[in-house]
C-alpha cells in the first residue's frame, strides 16, 4: 500500500485473533506500514473458489462415504490461500450414506462467527429471513479442552494441524423440547449436558481412571442481543443490534466427574450445565474477557488458541470432529447417543409434585447403590442337562416379576433428591443375555470362557434405565455342568436371604414339582432364666464387650486398617479390577461331625476352616505375613428366623423375616499362625465360635445400625455408604453363608446340579461365599485376579478342612 491511498476496511480485533501466527482455523488480509491489518476488496474469480473433486466411478456407498470423510479431513487441514478471499465451496457429486451429494462451504472464521456465516448461507439459499427461525436457538459450538491428558485430549503440540475425522448423529427437536420443559432449562443447556455426559462415558470406557480427570468444555456464547437470524443487509448496517463479525465469548464449563451417583441422576449433567452457563453468560466476566483480549492485542499481539467442536442443528444434527487416530469417533458418537437416551428417559420420569405413588428406598438399599459403593450378587446355577430355555420368558413374566415390585422398578429421585422405587414396564428380553462362543471347542476351553465371562459381567454395572437384574444363559459344557444360568441382581434389591427366597420361588423340587422345597431347620437358641446375682457380672462384662466391639468397628471404618498382605493388595479401586473364582465342596455330614464334637455351629466350623486355610495360604506366599494384622468380616443375618419364609410372609408388614437388606458385619481377627496353633487346628474353630457368639449377642450390632442412621440423617446416605466402604476397605476379606434346599431342584425343567454365589464390587481382594445344597456345602472363593492365586487358596482351604476334620475325630 502507498500510504493510505487505497480505502481499506479495518479488520476487527476478533478477526485478527482468529488469523494470527498462533491460530488459523481455515484470511485474506493485508498489513499497512504500521502493522495494522485491513480488509482489501479485490476482483473475485469464482472458478478459483469452486472445487469439484473426482473419485473413481461405479463404486459402493461405503467406498464413497470413506472418500468423503477423508476429503473432509484433508481440506480441514489445508490453509486457505492468502492471495484471494478466504472461502471455498467444494461440491462432492457422489452419494454417501447420508445424502446423494454434499456441498462443503469452507469459510475462514475471521470472516464472521457461526451466527454471521449461517445468516449468509441462509440468505444464499433462500433469501428469506424467517427461514432462519426454524433452526431456533439450537446452533452452538463447544470445544473440549482438558487440563489433564485423557482419552479426549492427546495434549501434543500441533494437534490443530493433524488429520481429522468427522461423524454425525441426529436428535429430534421435540425430544429436546420435552427435556427442556421438564428440567426448565434451554435447549442449549440440554445439548451441552448430553455432550458432557456422553464425553464422560466415552472417557470411562477408554480409561477407567480418566473419570476423575479435570476436564473443561468451552461453550461458545453469541453475545448479540438477538431473537433470530437477521438478513445480511441488517447485519452490516451501522449500529446493528445483530452486527456482522465475530461476537462471541467462551464459557468454561467443567465436566462433572462420572460417579455412580451421577449416573443414577443423569439430569444432573443438564442442570449443572444450565447453572454454569446461566451464571457465566450473565456475568461481567464475558465483557472483561473481551477487554483482556483487546489489552493483550495492544501489548503482545494476536496470540490466542482454541479448539472448537461445531454442533449444527437442522433437526438437531450434531457433528463430532476429532483428532484422527486418537479418538474413536464412532464410539464417542455412540456414547453421546446413549447419554441422550438416558437423559431423555430420566426427564420423562421426573415426578410432578407427589402425583406418582412411589415406594421409598430403604436406607440400606441406598447405602448399597451409591457413588461410593455398588454391590452386585451373582447366583450361578449349574445345569445337569443341555439347557432348554423355551420356558424362560413365561417363567420370568409369570413367576419372577410378581415376586416383588422391586424387580419391576427403577431408581428415581424426586425434586428433594430423595430416592424412590418407581414401577415401570419391563421388557423381559432386555434382561436375558445369551452369549455365544466359538463352536466345537474342548471343555477346558469353555471352562475358561465361562470364568472370563463371569469376571467380565461382575465388573460391568447394571443399566440404570431398567430394573437392576439380568439373567445370563450359557449353553456350553464346562467341567462342572452341561450349562450355566447366572442370575445377576443388584444388592440394593435385597440381601442374600431375600434374593435366595426369590430365586427359590422360581425353582421346583425335581422329584415332585408340586411339593415345596425343604431346608435344614435352623434352631433358635432358647434363653434360660438365671439367678439375678449371676446376671450382674454378665451385665458389666457385656458393657465392656459392647464398648470394645463398637469402638473397634468405628476405628476400623475410619482410621485403623489391616496390613497389606498376600490376601490384601490395599490398592485403590480394587473393586473395579477383574476377579477370578474357584469353588470346592464339603460334606454337610462331616461339618456336622465337627460341630457336635466341639459344641459349636456349622457357621463357626466353616469360618474356622476358612480362617486357617487363609493363614496357610498367606504363610506359603510370604512367611512374614503370618504375623500380619488381618481381619475377616463375617456377615450376620439380623432376622429372627429358623428358616426361609415364603415371599408373601417376607413382604407382610411387621414380618419377623422381612424382605430387604437385614445384615450386620462381625469383625473376626485372624489368629496368627504359630506352630502351637498348627498342632491344635481346632483352636481356629473355637476362637471363631467365641468371637461370633459374643459379637452377635452384643448391642454393638444395634449401635452400629443406629450410627449409620445418624450419619444418614446428618450427612446423607452417601456419607453412610462411605462409612460402610471404609469398613470393607480397611479389612482383608468377607465371609457370608446361606442355607440352600435339601432336595435337587429344577429351573424351568432344567435339573440343577450345583449352586453357588459371588459378590462383586467389594473393595477387597478376597471374598468367600457359602451355600448348602443337597447335603453339601459349596464354597466359592473370589479373588482379585493376578494378585491372589485362587486355585492355591482353594487348595489351602481344602487342606485346612482335612486337618480340622481329622483333629475333631481324634478329640
Amino acid at each position: 500500500m502507498k500510504g493510505e491511498e487505497e480505502g481499506l476496511e479495518p479488520m476487527s480485533p476478533s478477526a485478527q485473533y482468529l488469523k494470527s501466527s498462533a491460530l488459523s482455523l481455515t484470511i485474506c488480509g493485508v498489513t499497512n506500514k504500521k502493522g495494522q491489518r485491513k480488509w482489501k476488496k479485490v476482483e473475485v474469480n469464482l472458478e478459483e473458489h469452486v472445487i469439484v473433486p473426482t473419485f473413481p466411478s461405479g463404486m459402493s456407498l461405503d467406498y464413497y462415504n470413506e472418500c468423503f470423510n477423508e476429503y473432509l479431513s484433508k481440506i480441514a487441514t489445508e490453509q486457505l490461500p492468502l492471495e484471494r478471499p478466504l472461502w471455498e465451496i467444494h461440491i462432492v457429486k457422489y452419494p454417501t450414506k447420508k445424502a446423494a451429494g454434499n456441498a462443503i462451504f469452507k469459510l475462514h472464521h475471521s470472516l464472521g462467527d457461526g451466527y454471521s456465516l449461517m445468516g449468509a448461507l441462509l440468505s444464499f439459499f433462500t433469501g428469506l429471513v424467517h427461514t432462519a427461525h426454524d433452526f431456533g436457538w439450537s446452533l452452538f459450538k463447544s470445544t473440549l479442552i482438558k487440563d489433564d491428558n485423557s482419552p479426549i485430549r492427546s495434549g501434543v503440540d500441533g494437534v490443530e494441524f493433524r488429520p481429522i475425522v468427522t461423524t454425525t448423529t441426529t436428535f429430534y427437536i421435540d425430544q429436546l423440547k420435552q427435556i427442556k420443559s421438564k428440567v426448565n432449562v434451554t435447549i442449549n443447556d440440554v445439548i451441552t449436558g448430553v455432550i458432557i455426559l456422553g464425553t464422560r462415558l466415552y472417557m470411562q470406557k477408554a480409561d477407567e481412571e480418566s473419570i476423575n480427570s479435570k476436564t473443561t468444555a468451552l461453550v461458545l456464547l453469541n453475545t448479540r442481543a438477538i431473537g433470530g437470524y437477521k438478513s445480511v443487509d441488517e447485519m452490516i448496517k451501522p449500529n446493528s443490534d445483530s452486527p456482522w463479525g465475530n461476537r462471541s465469548a467462551f464459557l468454561q464449563v467443567p465436566l462433572p466427574k462420572l460417579t455412580r451417583d451421577e449416573l443414577l441422576n443423569p439430569l444432573g449433567f443438564v442442570k449443572k450445565a444450565h447453572r454454569i452457563i446461566k451464571r457465566q453468560k450473565n456475568s461481567a466476566a464475558v465483557y472483561l474477557t473481551g477487554q483482556l483480549l483487546s489489552f493483550i492485542t495492544m501489548v503482545k499481539g494476536h496470540e490466542i488458541l482454541s479448539v472448537t467442536m461445531i454442533i449444527y442443528v437442522g433437526k438437531s444434527r450434531i457433528a463430532l470432529t476429532v483428532e484422527k487416530g486418537f479418538i474413536d469417533q464412532n464410539k464417542l458418537r455412540s456414547c453421546i447417543e446413549y447419554a441422550f437416551e438416558i437423559i431423555c428417559k430420566a426427564a420423562l420420569e421426573v415426578m410432578e409434585g407427589e402425583e406418582e405413588i412411589l415406594e421409598p428406598m430403604s436406607p440400606s438399599a441406598q447405602y448399597l447403590r451409591s457413588s461410593a459403593l455398588s454391590l452386585t450378587i451373582l447366583g450361578v446355577l449349574e445345569i445337569e442337562n443341555e439347557i432348554d430355555d423355551s420356558m424362560t420368558m413365561s417363567l420370568l413374566k409369570d413367576i419372577f416379576l410378581p415376586i416383588n415390585p422391586r424387580f419391576s422398578s427403577v431408581m428415581v429421585s424426586n425434586k428433594k433428591g430423595e430416592r424412590k422405587w418407581k414401577k415401570v414396564e419391563v421388557n423381559v428380553e432386555d434382561h436375558i443375555i445369551v452369549p455365544t462362543f466359538p463352536g466345537g471347542m474342548s471343555v477346558d476351553y469353555y471352562d475358561e470362557c465361562f470364568n472370563d465371562y463371569l469376571s467380565k459381567i461382575a465388573a460391568e454395572q447394571l443399566p440404570l434405565h431398567q430394573p437392576l437384574w439380568e439373567i445370563h444363559i450359557l449353553k456350553y459344557s464346562t467341567k462342572n455342568a452341561a450349562g450355566n444360568v447366572i442370575f445377576k441382581l443388584h444388592h440394593s434389591l435385597g440381601d442374600g436371604y431375600s434374593l435366595m427366597g426369590a430365586l427359590l420361588s422360581c425353582l421346583r423340587c425335581a422329584d415332585d414339582p408340586s411339593m415345596p422345597l425343604t431346608f435344614p431347620w435352623v434352631r433358635t437358641r432358647i434363653r434360660h432364666k438365671s439367678c439375678f446375682l449371676r446376671r450382674i457380672p454378665r451385665f458389666f462384662t457385656s458393657l465392656v464387650h459392647t464398648a470394645c466391639d463398637f469402638g473397634g468397628s468405628l476405628l476400623k471404618s475410619t482410621f485403623m486398617e489391616d496390613d497389606n498382605s498376600p490376601i490384601r493388595s490395599g490398592a485403590d479401586g480394587v473393586e473395579f479390577r477383574p476377579i477370578a473364582t474357584a469353588t470346592t465342596t464339603f460334606s454337610i455330614d462331616q461339618l456336622k461331625q465337627i460341630k457336635s464334637k466341639l459344641n459349636v455351629t456349622i457357621n463357626d466350623v466353616i469360618t474356622g476352616v476358612i480362617i486357617l486355610g487363609t493363614r496357610l495360604y498367606m504363610q506359603k506366599a510370604d512367611e512374614e505375613s503370618i504375623k500380619s494384622k488381618t481381619t475377616a468380616l463375617v456377615l450376620l443375618n439380623t432376622r429372627a428366623i429358623g428358616g426361609y419364609k415364603s415371599i408373601d410372609e417376607m413382604i407382610r408388614p411387621n414380618s419377623d423375616s422381612p424382605w430387604g437388606n437385614r445384615f450386620a458385619f462381625l469383625q473376626v481377627p485372624l489368629p496368627k499362625l504359630t506352630r502351637a496353633e498348627l498342632l491344635n487346628p481346632l483352636h481356629f474353630v473355637k476362637k471363631a465360635h467365641r468371637i461370633i457368639k459374643r459379637q452377635k449377642n452384643s448391642p454393638a450390632v444395634y449401635l452400629t445400625g443406629q450410627l449409620l442412621r445418624f450419619i444418614t440423617m446428618v450427612r446423607g446416605h452417601q456419607a453412610a455408604s462411605r462409612h460402610i466402604l471404609g469398613t470393607l476397605k480397611n479389612t482383608s476379606m468377607a465371609i457370608s453363608n446361606l442355607v440352600g434346599p435339601i432336595e435337587q431342584m429344577t429351573l424351568a425343567n432344567n435339573l440343577c446340579k450345583g449352586l453357588y454365589s459371588v459378590v462383586a464390587g467389594t473393595p477387597q481382594s478376597l471374598t468367600i461365599t457359602m451355600i448348602s445344597y443337597m447335603g453339601n456345602m459349596r464354597i466359592a472363593v473370589t479373588t482379585e485376579k493376578d494378585f491372589i492365586d485362587h486355585n492355591e487358596m482353594m487348595s489351602c482351604i481344602e487342606f485346612a478342612f482335612d486337618v480340622i476334620y481329622k483333629a475333631a475325630l481324634e478329640a
